[in-house]
């Protein structure tokens, strides 16, 4: 009835609007809500909550559904059923619609504190660890619905593969919910916000399989017939969904045969540091020279731009002041009175940058990093890896007897520990285009085809064992070809030596790739898959 208005002139609309005020449009003053959604009466049942201000309390707004929608949450005569069973109708919504606020839990602490812990207790989804608003409304939603109830939401498609939607993923297996499953990828849906969603369908009737498809082409819906994938339900957990094709489960299976996950090799994969304000501890040669801070407590930053595929090449002009001493195999904060007296220039320096490294939001000392993350291990770490790749972009950490420190924008680094695999070995895996076909397939899409190489997805990848010395050493080989010829590029003094080079490259990644192909046993209608020409 609203829609018949639109274009309509100024008194033929008003004339409209009087008709139908008088008599058609029902009355909607009990269809429009305003509350809290996820918090009910019982949010106010914990002690603490008692001596929350009558401003607080009108702030949370807390929300009895059984109470605003009477009609829908009680049993109701139903006439189709009998008298016998009158009282007996279905208790819940038939449809819950929605896209619920994409808000993770570190920015609601700082304004809601009360309403993260809550969630906490209440919501199992929200149980565990950190995590993202959206989550709790889809388990919220559950306990809405009617036994034949529907629900459809637009979400961040993260909750398939994120540590933080581990729960809410426990939940919709378990019960068998998900009906259907539009991903987006990295497609933008949204014109004036960068989200990265899918369209969640849910119901509680019993079924065997997920119909799940992925859009791929800057379509709108209505442009597609939608081609779907049957994903079984016995085929996934908790754990990561990784709602891949038959063909691809099978590769995916071959992967896996033989082989043990990163993380298990044993190896440690660590974030590098922060130091909660660069622009203090970061100087330029210019600012070194201009200070006379002493080179001893200095070393040379890595930032993601300091390596790309294979190739470890520092090439900022930063030096980082590092207030830090190796004391039986860890790294401590040199005292401040040792600080003041073996390096006075340095502690003059930060001394009068201190009030500026008090706001801080976190340190140990005011001279402290914010987060001197893992510094032993990268100080013996073989392999680097950015936040963001695009590829295999991921490299030895050749040091070259000097003294570097991985920051936190520079990624992650690998140290391998008592491993009879090799770091080079290692590298070429991971560089090869089958196992970075399954990190981007286990990681979060982003425009460009670029994908997170953080550590829950990293350790996930499968390192092949029990490799036979002529393969493994063929291997090596090759990625340590593959170094040199990168560096030659960098020393290249003409533009056709740069493209012989640049043609040896390409030659030595496609025997890197064959071997292992090779490796994990894919037949060539699979290389064809990993490789998209299929």
């Amino acid at each position: 009835m609203l829609k018949v208005l639109e274009g309509e002139s100024t008194q033929t609309l008003s004339n409209e609007l009087q008709f139908f005020r008088e008599r058609a449009l029902p009355d909607l003053s009990n269809n429009i809500k305003c509350g809290n959604s996820l918090i009910g009466p019982d949010f106010y049942n914990q002690t603490e909550m008692n001596f929350l201000d009558d401003e607080e309390k009108l702030l949370i707004n807390v929300f009895d559904w059984n109470k605003e929608f009477p009609q829908v949450f009680k049993p109701h005569p139903n006439p189709l059923l009998g008298k016998e069973r009158e009282l007996k109708g279905e208790v819940g919504f038939d449809v819950v619609i929605g896209n619920p606020p994409y808000v993770r839990i570190q920015a609601m602490k700082e304004w809601a504190k009360q309403e993260v812990e809550f969630y906490k207790t209440k919501y199992i989804s929200a149980s565990k660890g950190n995590y993202d608003l959206y989550i709790v409304f889809v388990e919220k939603s559950l306990e809405l619905i009617n036994k034949n109830g529907k629900i459809g939401f637009i979400l961040p498609n993260k909750f398939l593969l994120t540590d933080y939607g581990q729960k809410l993923r426990l939940i919709l297996v378990d019960g068998k919910i998900v009906d259907s499953i539009v991903d987006f990828g990295s497609e933008q849906i949204f014109k004036n916000a960068t989200t990265y969603t899918c369209l969640l369908f849910l119901n509680k009737l019993d079924k065997d399989v997920i119909l799940y498809t992925k859009i791929s082409e800057p379509k709108t819906i209505s442009d597609y017939p939608i081609e779907f994938n049957e994903i079984e339900y016995s085929s996934l957990s908790s754990a990561t969904w990784l709602m891949s094709s038959d063909d691809e489960t099978e590769i995916i299976q071959k992967l896996f045969n033989n082989s043990v996950e990163l993380g298990q090799l044993p190896s440690k994969i660590s974030r590098g540091s922060s130091t909660g304000n660069d622009n203090i501890f970061l100087l330029d040669e210019a600012e070194v020279r201009s200070f006379a801070i002493e080179s001893d407590i200095l070393t040379k930053p890595v930032f993601a731009t300091d390596f790309n595929r294979y190739l470890f090449y520092p090439n900022n002009n930063f030096q980082l002041i590092f207030p830090y001493v190796l004391t039986n195999e860890k790294y401590l904060l040199i005292e401040e009175n040792v600080l003041s007296i073996k390096f006075p220039n340095a502690y003059k320096y930060l001394i009068s940058k201190k009030k500026e490294l008090e706001k801080r939001k976190q340190y140990s000392k005011w001279y402290g990093y914010s987060a001197p993350r893992n510094l032993i291990e990268h100080s013996k770490a073989e392999i680097l890896i950015p936040l963001l790749a695009d590829k295999g972009l991921f490299a030895i950490f050749d040091r070259q007897e000097k003294k570097y420190t991985l920051m936190a924008s520079g990624g992650f680094s690998i140290l391998l520990l008592n491993s009879v695999i090799n770091p080079f070995l290692v590298l070429g895996l991971i560089n090869s285009k089958l196992i970075f076909w399954y990190l981007k397939k286990l990681s979060n899409d982003f425009r460009g085809g670029w994908i997170t190489c953080t550590k829950q997805y990293f350790e996930k990848l499968p390192i092949k064992q029990n490799i036979a010395p002529n393969f493994s050493d063929t291997l090596t080989v090759l990625v340590k070809q593959h170094i040199v010829l990168k560096q030659k590029i960098q020393l290249s003094k003409t533009p056709t030596e740069r493209t012989a080079i640049e043609r040896q490259i390409q030659a030595t990644d496609t025997q890197i790739d064959q071997l292992v192909y090779q490796l994990y046993g894919l037949t060539e209608e699979e290389i064809k898959i990993v490789e998209g020409k299929t």
